[in-house]
């Protein structure tokens, strides 16, 4: 049979089986938890600091910088006999829980994808390992930032609870991943390939990031966020240092979202004694010692700029960023940290790629404004 008859095939028995898993899902009773366990978190209540160039900004810009901070809870749930994919999905007899996922990814989890408990490569937990616990999900697996700002929180609401429990991470798993979890006390981790599902008889699920249940996407609690840089930047033992360098964090080596007229920006920005630095290539410590000698730091949003929350209280950071998609992110990050905050708008580049990853194009006479502004 040709490839092409194959495929013919293939696809009209994949509709009728997902049909049929969708029929069932809805069911089946909801998977639950056998049981929720309340941590508390450290707590802050930051100072409300508006970005230094605010008088500059668009209008619309100006309101969505007045939002109202949230704050965080924090549990850990507890599950028997579940199965969990690499992306961080937990699923048992046709049904997910969702706790884990990214708001609005369910989809991405369902149908035939459940089917994987019966059909899919299973492994079994090793025997000396009774309780492991999750704390990514699809995002925290491929992205630094989201295994900072989300996961990070969560392993302080599991240490709450279950200080050195084993921990379940992507396999292959990378540096930043194994360091961080070590800093926290999570030293003994149980990888999971992308081709199988882990069956385990008791799974701890920790959340704590705010963003994930229910409120505005970007939410991070100040008291959590100030103790991951406390707690990060002792554990390394990096030697104290006054913050003295002027850093550009280029993106040009990134995939997604890089600078159209970065010869421009980097011409222009050495004027103002900024050196360009590339995160790529760098170990978790070089960045976070890079960061504490940091007096400002000015790059595209993106993940890249996440390690702000190793700068010092009373440094700078200068975000270019969307007016149109305008992600707070890093500028609430930057205010529970007490670091001073600029804002620049680029414009996103039509192209085949969804806006969000576009290149995009950031006004030097704009940014030229914000350098002038620095302190001498």
């Amino acid at each position: 049979m040709s490839l092409l008859m194959q495929r013919l095939v293939a696809k009209p028995i994949k509709y009728a089986a997902d049909a049929l898993v969708r029929g069932l899902v809805r069911v089946v009773p909801a998977l639950k938890a056998t049981q929720i366990y309340s941590v508390s978190l450290p707590a802050l209540s930051p100072a409300y600091a508006l970005p230094l160039n605010f008088g500059q900004l668009a209008k619309r810009q100006q309101d969505d910088y007045r939002n109202i901070f949230a704050p965080a809870t924090a549990a850990v749930f507890v599950l028997n006999d579940v199965y969990v994919a690499q992306q961080g999905a937990v699923f048992k007899n046709f049904s997910l829980f969702s706790p884990t996922l990214h708001p609005g990814s369910e989809s991405s989890f369902q149908d035939t994808f459940l089917l994987k408990q019966w059909l899919g490569k299973v492994k079994q937990l090793p025997p000396e390992e009774a309780i492991v616990a999750l704390a990514y999900n699809q995002y925290s697996l491929i992205n630094y930032y989201h295994w900072i700002i989300e996961t990070l929180p969560r392993l302080l609401a599991l240490r709450e609870k279950y200080p050195g429990c084993a921990l379940l991470v992507p396999e292959p798993t990378p540096e930043y991943i194994r360091v961080s979890a070590a800093i926290f006390g999570f030293t003994k981790l149980v990888g999971i390939t992308k081709d199988a599902v882990l069956k385990v008889p008791n799974l701890l699920i920790p959340y704590a990031t705010p963003s994930h249940w229910g409120l505005t996407y970007g939410y991070e609690e100040g008291g959590v966020i100030n103790e991951i840089r406390r707690e990060v930047v002792a554990a390394l033992q990096l030697p104290e240092v006054q913050p003295h360098r002027r850093l550009y964090i280029s993106r040009s080596r990134a995939n997604a979202r890089r600078l159209l007229n970065e010869e421009a920006v980097q011409t222009l920005v050495k004027q103002y004694e900024f050196e360009v630095v590339y995160f790529e290539g760098m170990s978790f410590r070089e960045q976070v010692a890079l960061m504490q000698q940091a007096a400002v730091v000015l790059g595209v949003h993106g993940a890249n700029l996440t390690n702000l929350v190793f700068m010092q209280p009373g440094t700078q950071v200068i975000e270019m960023m969307s007016a149109e998609i305008n992600n707070l992110t890093y500028y609430r990050l930057a205010t529970y940290l007490s670091i001073g905050y600029y804002s620049v708008a680029y414009e996103i580049v039509e192209s085949n790629t969804a806006r969000l990853f576009a290149d995009v194009l950031v006004d030097t006479d704009e940014l030229a404004t914000v350098l002038a502004m620095l302190p001498k």
